[in-house]
């Protein structure tokens, strides 16, 4: 019930929070009759951002801070919960419940007040920061997907364009997508009528099922922006394509047959072997399952490792059944 400022007069008073009175926003001025008041953050350098609910986070370079309320005299505790760790960048920082999201100067992570947990420790900050134009890191967004889960990062990349990183709470996933959209945000629809739609197109032209969340008023939607328009992520699904880590039968082995397990469709498989790890990984031509669900191939090499893309009307792709025996060398 309290409106929360910081990084104030422009960045001279970096490390400054302030609040308004209670359910008083016109309110700033502290005293005997006003719960308003400020404090100077001195733990970790400028504040990059703030989340609120049951109690405030601050992001800040190189530290978390918890705000609680404790009503009078001090209104406010401050507690560090995390430092020597902070925020890169105000943008980063979404929420979820009472599970902030942000991105640090190593990586990703979640805090749910108390403590702060890594959730892209090794691999997904190293593309992360190999990928991303950190001259335009200030341009960041995030939102959360709370249909699906998922939240969602856009920044920009090193090859001009802009890129999102993905994060399923629920299985602890990522996934990586590049985009056109300059923004990203958490909206709430306006109702749509029948009438409504001619605005879209024609019943026909229209892809969006009428029965989508899309068109119910007041309801909760992961969006953004491109150019000037609102938009929203709807659409046929983009194609998959799965890559798989090395196996190693052996110090030299032939694979002859796989067998793809994904529900309702087939798919198109290709394999990459080699001799040693630093080879080039050349993947072969695809080939299409057969009536039984197989591909024949024929492949030696040390290390295999395969590439499939599904098709067809499937949800799910559970692994490979691959056929692999010992091969002699001369």
């Amino acid at each position: 019930d309290f409106v929360v400022a910081g990084y104030l007069d422009n960045g001279v008073n970096a490390t400054k929070l302030q609040w308004s009175d209670l359910n008083d926003e016109t309110n700033w001025v502290s005293g005997s009759t006003s719960q308003s008041d400020f404090q100077i953050l001195a733990d970790g350098n400028n504040i990059n951002g703030m989340i609120g609910g049951e109690f405030g986070l601050i992001f800040m370079d190189t530290s978390v801070i918890r705000m609680s309320y404790v009503g009078s005299p001090l209104f406010f505790q401050f507690d560090t919960i995390s430092r020597n760790l902070g925020c890169l960048a105000g943008g980063s920082v979404t929420k979820f419940g009472k599970t902030s999201y942000f991105l640090s100067d190593n990586g990703f992570y979640s805090c749910d007040g108390t403590q702060v947990t890594s959730i892209g420790n090794e691999k997904i900050d190293r593309y992360f920061f190999a990928n991303v134009d950190l001259n335009k890191i200030d341009t960041i967004t995030s939102a959360v997907d709370p249909v699906r889960k998922l939240v969602v990062w856009n920044y920009p990349n090193i090859s001009g364009t802009r890129s999102m990183m993905i994060y399923n709470w629920q299985v602890n996933k990522w996934t990586k997508v590049n985009t056109t959209c300059q923004y990203i945000s958490t909206i709430s629809t306006a109702s749509i009528t029948l009438e409504g739609l001619d605005a879209y197109g024609t019943m026909d032209s229209i892809s969006t099922s009428l029965d989508s969340r899309l068109w119910a008023g007041g309801v909760f939607l992961f969006g953004g922006t491109t150019g000037n328009y609102i938009s929203t992520f709807t659409g046929a699904a983009s194609t998959a394509n799965i890559t798989t880590s090395d196996i190693e039968q052996g110090y030299n082995s032939v694979v002859t047959l796989v067998r793809p397990q994904i529900d309702n469709g087939s798919c198109n498989v290709s394999i990459a072997s080699r001799k040693n790890l630093n080879s080039t990984i050349t993947f072969s031509t695809p080939i299409s399952t057969d009536s039984n669900g197989r591909v024949p191939l024929r492949s030696s090499g040390r290390y295999h490792r395969f590439n499939i893309t599904p098709t067809g009307l499937w949800t799910t792709a559970i692994g490979l059944d691959v056929n692999v025996a010992d091969q002699g060398t001369r």
